[in-house]
């Protein structure tokens, strides 16, 4: 079977799925602007070829571009010649599932087609969808002009949320509580992009959660897990706070969180592919916020890797060829990860983490992107009291 991976070097950590999904026998494809003397060798290594072909084909709002999608087409025609029938395509990506989309209906792939998809890409979409599901939902709309914004803030009487229906975690997101806000809104905001409105979640004991996992073809769910955030992707971005999560062990799931989750899982007709669905916990209430189609970003599966003691990316592969699987953890650890960035002066440096607590150190990143920091641990324990003095030890900025 031959799988097409565009953009395989980025995010970074993607190039364990061309290696597991080789070694499960499929011949792995790679498409993307990055030049091939420069993606990681184990990636190279993993690859049947790879072809450079720039893949920014889309309008504002994550449409298709024609002019800019016909060189794509033209690359996966010359490989379908050469090499036989793509079977798959995935990107891993939240921005490239439009294009994953397209590719897969115009060479009759198995997987997500473009009427498919809207409803897991556009926010506006999503929100019916979290009520099937048993979530709490707030006020939402989509923005029609500048005088529906004031409309709707007078309408809510407090704090709204303005961000694009198609867009990526905070990138482009206005928090507004006065009508000079909205005023700034309007002219800061996204040119050509189409803007969803709803009231700001907020209550004095707002947890940010997420639920995460992998669903077979049947859209059973083979794994699963949940994080806790110390805030939303929005505050972290704003407020310059250090970010750090965690997930918790299988037995401390609310099992209130696991139905609503489970239960969005199959409202969301998640089907061989992963998750990653957001949520904000207000006293027993999971308001739903949105779903990601794909896997949770960056060093997310690393963190499920050490905390259950699977390897993901293998079980992925397996799913994707249709295998019976059973997952059987191998322990229930708590893996937290901790950005530390540069801009702020914290009391410890990485060096004095790592000697008094390297133990407990599973793994150290540098991500390249703003939102997780310029130095990211992913630290190990048993339990959540060492994880706090571990947070505390390096969390704590000077003055």
């Amino acid at each position: 079977m031959n799988f097409l991976m565009p953009s395989p070097s980025y995010p970074p950590r993607v190039f364990f799925f061309a290696k597991r999904l080789q070694e499960a026998g499929f011949n792995v494809f790679g498409m993307g602007d990055a030049p091939y003397a420069g993606l990681n060798a184990e990636l190279k290594s993993a690859l049947k070829s790879y072809v450079v072909q720039p893949l920014d084909c889309y309008d504002p709002n994550g449409g298709i571009l024609e002019n800019a999608y016909r060189p794509i087409r033209r690359k996966v025609e010359q490989l379908v010649r050469r090499h036989g029938k793509m079977t798959f395509v995935e990107s891993f990506n939240e921005w490239w599932l439009p294009l994953d989309a397209r590719l897969r209906q115009d060479f009759d792939m198995e997987g997500l087609r473009p009427d498919e998809l809207e409803g897991l890409i556009k926010k506006s979409r999503m929100k019916e969808t979290f009520r099937k599901a048993g979530a709490a939902t707030v006020r939402g709309e989509i923005v029609r002009d500048e005088a529906s914004v004031h409309d709707f803030l007078r309408e809510i009487g407090s704090d709204i949320i303005a961000k694009p229906d198609r867009g990526l975690g905070s990138a482009h997101t206005f928090r507004l509580k006065t009508d000079a806000d909205v005023a700034k809104f309007w002219q800061q905001r996204k040119p050509g992009a189409i803007y969803f409105m709803e009231k700001f979640i907020q209550g004095e004991d707002r947890q940010f959660m997420s639920f995460d996992g992998l669903a077979d073809r049947d859209g059973a769910v083979v794994f699963h897990t949940a994080h806790v955030y110390n805030d939303g992707d929005f505050e972290i971005a704003t407020t310059g706070k250090t970010i750090y999560y965690h997930n918790l062990r299988r037995d401390e799931i609310p099992p209130k969180f696991r139905e609503v989750g489970l239960s969005a899982v199959r409202a969301f007709n998640v089907r061989k592919r992963f998750f990653h669905i957001e949520f904000f916990r207000i006293g027993e209430d999971y308001y739903g916020v949105e779903i990601n189609a794909r896997p949770p970003g960056f060093v997310h599966l690393d963190m499920m890797n050490y905390a259950s003691g699977i390897d993901i990316w293998s079980i992925y592969a397996k799913v994707m060829k249709d295998e019976k699987v059973i997952v059987q953890p191998a322990c229930d650890k708590v893996c937290m990860q901790i950005g530390r960035f540069k801009r702020i002066r914290y009391r410890r440096s990485v060096e004095e983490i790592l000697k008094k607590y390297g133990s407990h150190v599973a793994g150290q990143f540098t991500l390249g992107v703003d939102l997780y920091g310029d130095d990211v641990l992913l630290v190990l324990t048993d339990d959540h009291q060492k994880r706090r003095e571990i947070l505390d030890f390096a969390t704590l900025a000077l003055g």
